[in-house]
């Protein structure tokens, strides 16, 4: 399962860029950079998550596990509701690899390596 470290690593920072690149676009697009601070603190829990997966630190997996949790989520209720007339989403291939198949990769990745690794005595609490 070790293996897999590596590979959670590059995604979790492939990630991050993709947050940063989106960031600066909606920050371009509003003439503002107000939109640069929620896509660069979400962009900085993926790195921080990214680089803590080779440690083997499990906070690190669970930090994985959400962020695309809610990317996952976030994707599938912007394609509900694009569905109602009155919203236009147009879902594009680059759409669907970035806001579901990237993020369900490392949601699968990150839960066999959770499931895999072991919870040291102390963390436990009984």
């Amino acid at each position: 399962m070790n293996e897999l470290r590596p590979t959670l690593y590059v995604l979790g920072l492939f990630e991050a860029g993709l947050c940063v690149l989106a960031a600066l676009g909606q920050a371009i697009a509003a003439g503002t950079p107000l939109y640069l601070a929620p896509g660069l603190g979400i962009a900085a829990l993926f790195i921080v998550a990214a680089v803590s997966v080779p440690a083997g630190r499990r906070w690190g997996l669970v930090t994985l596990l959400v962020l695309d949790g809610v990317r996952i989520s976030g994707f599938l209720l912007s394609a509900t509701l694009g569905l109602l007339p009155w919203v236009q989403l147009p879902v594009t291939g680059a759409t669907v690899a970035d806001g579901l198949i990237l993020p369900a990769i490392v949601v699968t990745l990150a839960a066999r390596l959770l499931s895999a690794t072991p919870i040291p005595v102390g963390a436990v609490r009984g």
